[in-house]
This record gives C-alpha cells, structure tokens and sequence, in this order.
C-alpha cells in the first residue's frame, strides 16, 4: 500500500471510529445504494414537468458568532452573517458579510469589557473583536452580549479546570517510520465528566493552531481508566480532503493544544464536525441542525478553553 492509500485509510479508520459512536446507521449500506438509485430515476422523470425551485425564497438572514476566550487569554469574537445557499461570491460579497459595527461585551460578574473591533489580513475573517483587559481564568462564568441594531445576542460559557496528560509521543507507522501519529495518554480521572477538543501546530510550518483529525472527545467511555489517544494532523482546509496529509513527519516539533470544555461547547463542535463529514457522503443526512448556546437573533457558538500545551519533537 502507497503512502497515499495509506493515509486515506488511516482518515477512514479515524472518522469512522469517532462517528460510530455518536451516529445511528439508519439501514444498511446497500438498502442506502437502493434507495439512492431509486431517488434518481424518480427525479429524471418528473424534473422535466417541474418548475425550477428557488431555493433562496425562504431564506432569513442570521447573524453567526464565533467566540471564544482561553485560559489566560483574551475573549475574540467573529461576527458574519449566514448566506443563501446558492449564491455567487466575490470579495466585495465576502467583506460585506462581517459585521463590523456591533458592540461585544464580555463579563465575568465582576468586570466587563467592550471589545475592540480588530484587522489582520493574516486571518480570515480578517475583521474580528478581541479584549484587551479580561482574561481568562479557570473555573469562571463569561457572559456574552452582543449588539447590533436592534438585535441582541447573548451567551454563556465556563472554562473548566485543564485536564493535565501524562505524556505525549510521536509514533511512527510500521510501514514508514518517516510519518506517524502523535500519541497522548490521558491517566483515569475521578467520576467527574470531561468534555475535550484538541489541536496542533507544526512549528516553522503552521501560523497557528489546527483541530486535529479527530478534535472532540468525551471522556465518558474511558474516564476510569488510562487511554490512549491517538491524533491525526487535521486539514487547513476543507477544499482539498483528497490531496491533505494527516500524519505527522519525523523532525517535525508539534505543538499540542489539549483543552477541556463545557458540555454545550462540545455539542457544538460535535454537531459541526459530524455535518462536515455528512455533506462529503452522498448516502448520509445532512438536515440536522448544530446545536447553538447563543440566545436571541443568531446561532454559533460561545466557549471557553481550559489549555495546556505540550512539546513533541518527532524522533
């Protein structure tokens, strides 16, 4: 096996192990290949007697928030606005949907900060609003408010106490000990539930940090006994799943964020990940809606990261 089909199958394997404990098989592969088929031959006969569908009729447009605030970091939120499904983009369409005129505010009970709209054109979106006085601290409540016209968005999240690994290794595969995972081994904890997500950043190579192919974790399963968690490099982008690499090369050091999150946080990210796998296989739904824990006239998400980061020099 070539180190492409190689890495295509590791994909494979990973995804598959993380969804199947969180997505019913509603019927067989086949009884899905049937189905499939069918559904085509119904519409190649009657969508020459229909009239085109406009898709966009019932559209209404939503503000989507993207925020976040670290252990020992400043709150950063993005704002933009949800699009029609079929539309065509350009850079103007692109600039005018990030809202730029909202005021954010970010508490704790006892301080409050405004955020201060920013501009990077290293970061896409480049226009987001970031704090530059309230930081994040383990354990604490942070209130969002966002508002903007006459609407009003509100949302809160906690930073839970990190979670520490017992360590972290780069583990070379046995057919090309050139590439391999990064390896972390997460010692049984008390019957307190933790949620997590994970990222990593190869230093030289990346400007910041990336989900890795698998990023979200409950330790329901295994939170009374030692596990081993096995990471893939995560895509930079979603444009080119054939042609991405997930493993990690020996002489790469790699930076690994490991966070613990609320509940609500993590269902987000679970649901935003399981439709991203959805729309790129034809025989799975991809209706459901992503669960959101912002309040008012939006959807995203609002959450706290309890980080520790950790060092591995692949040798």
């Amino acid at each position: 096996m070539n180190a492409k089909a190689q890495r295509r199958k590791d994909f494979l394997e990973h995804a598959v192990n993380q969804l199947c404990a969180s997505v019913a098989l509603y019927s067989s592969f086949f009884c899905n290949i049937l189905f499939f088929i069918g559904f085509c031959m119904l519409t190649s006969v009657f969508i020459s007697c229909q009239k085109p569908t406009d898709y966009n009729t019932d559209f209404v447009s939503t503000i989507i928030v993207e925020g976040k605030i670290e252990l020992n970091g400043y709150a950063k939120v993005i704002l933009t606005r949800n699009i029609p499904y079929y539309i065509n983009l350009d850079s103007t369409q692109l600039l005018l949907l990030m809202l730029r005129q909202a005021k954010v505010t970010v508490t704790d009970g006892a301080k409050s900060e405004i955020l201060t709209l920013r501009y990077r054109k290293s970061e896409f979106p480049p226009y987001f609003y970031e704090g530059n006085e309230l930081t994040g601290e383990a354990g604490k409540t942070y209130n969002l408010t966002i508002d903007y016209g006459d609407k009003k968005l509100t949302a809160t999240t906690t930073i839970p106490k990190p979670v520490f690994l017992d360590s972290v290794w780069f583990q070379p595969k046995a057919d090309d000990d050139s590439l391999g995972t990064i390896n972390a081994l997460l010692k049984a904890s008390s019957t307190e539930r933790h949620f997590y997500r994970i990222f990593t950043q190869i230093r030289t190579k990346q400007k910041t940090f990336y989900p890795t192919l698998v990023p979200n974790y409950d330790d329901l399963l295994f939170s009374k006994t030692d596990y081993t968690i096995h990471l893939s490099k995560g895509t930079e982008s979603y444009l080119d799943l054939i042609n991405a690499d997930f493993d990690y090369k020996l002489g790469d050091t790699v930076l690994i964020k490991f966070c613990t999150i609320d509940e609500p946080h993590f269902r987000f990210w679970q649901g935003y990940e399981r439709e991203v796998s959805n729309v790129a296989n034809p025989f799975a739904s991809s209706y459901h809606e992503i669960p959101s824990n912002i309040v008012g006239d939006g959807k995203g998400v609002w959450g706290g990261y309890g980080s520790t980061i950790y060092q591995v020099i692949n040798r």
